[in-house]
């Protein structure tokens, strides 16, 4: 090779090595803190925004199903009441009236219907006139009402009218009817009058006709017991079980005038000649 040819590739090889020392490798560009931030946040929305959109529809579908379900309102519902009910003239056997104390009773007659003497009150001396008060009361659940005809006796005593005292005060006459519709009650009056017989006597109250719910129909029969004092014209209930004073006996006929009062239990006084 000649020296021409050899320097000649020197120099190309030269010309090559300074190519490649001139070449220089790109330099890597970090990008701003924010512009980082930025693109994060944008992953971050793409990424969360069909599950807040799926939530969103769920809740949606929920109110909407609220609204319907309430007809049309989406007020919330008000709360059942707690406690014990009031008592009512309409409604459950539980609350409808009835007298929870009385001379007689209150009893049941046959399914449905609940009697009761409720009370005895006299007036004084001069008019002699007592006034005795039953009462007859249907649960709700009974399958139809209770009439009850105005008609009633007690014993020898003249009964003088009749007024209905509950629900609504009125007259009554003999022969009316009086309705007892379910969970009700009703309460009568019969006034008597006559002289009153000093001592303990049971009275017997009797209601001629009362139609029952069941269908057929019954008299309600009453007996009290009363202690009664003819001068005040007052009259006491007598407990059942309890041992009554001596009673003196009403019939005059009995007496004699030369004996003292003669009681049920023994007499006091005597006639002459009598043993004592």
């Amino acid at each position: 090779m000649s020296t021409t040819e050899h320097d000649d590739r020197e120099r190309d090889e030269e010309a090559h090595v300074r190519a490649l020392l001139g070449r220089h490798e790109p330099r890597i560009a970090l990008p701003a803190f924010a512009t980082v931030r930025q693109r994060a946040e944008r992953r971050a929305f793409s990424f969360l925004a069909p599950l807040a959109a799926g939530a969103a529809a769920v809740v949606i579908a929920a109110a909407l199903a609220t609204w319907f379900g309430s007809g049309g309102s989406l007020a919330p519902s008000t709360p059942p009441p707690t406690g014990t009910p009031a008592a009512s003239s309409q409604g459950s056997p539980g609350v409808c009236p009835a007298s929870a104390s009385a001379l007689v009773g209150p009893r049941a007659s046959g399914r449905w219907l609940v009697t009761s003497l409720e009370r005895v009150a006299t007036s004084d001396p001069q008019t002699n006139e007592m006034r005795w008060f039953v009462r007859f009361s249907l649960p709700g659940g009974a399958p139809a009402a209770a009439t009850v005809e105005v008609s009633a006796h007690l014993g020898d005593a003249h009964v003088l009218g009749y007024s209905l005292v509950e629900p609504t005060p009125r007259s009554l006459v003999d022969g009316d009817l009086v309705t007892v519709a379910p969970c009700s009650t009703v309460l009568l009056s019969l006034r008597t009058a006559g002289p009153l017989a000093e001592g303990t006597f049971p009275y017997v109250v009797t209601i001629d006709k009362v139609g029952r719910p069941e269908g057929d129909t019954v008299s309600e029969t009453f007996t009290v017991t009363l202690a009664c004092q003819s001068q005040t014209f007052s009259c006491t209930p007598v407990v059942a079980g309890a041992t009554p004073a001596p009673t003196p006996t009403p019939n005059l006929a009995v007496l004699n005038a030369h004996f003292g009062v003669i009681y049920q239990s023994g007499r006091s006084g005597y006639a002459p000649g009598s043993v004592r």
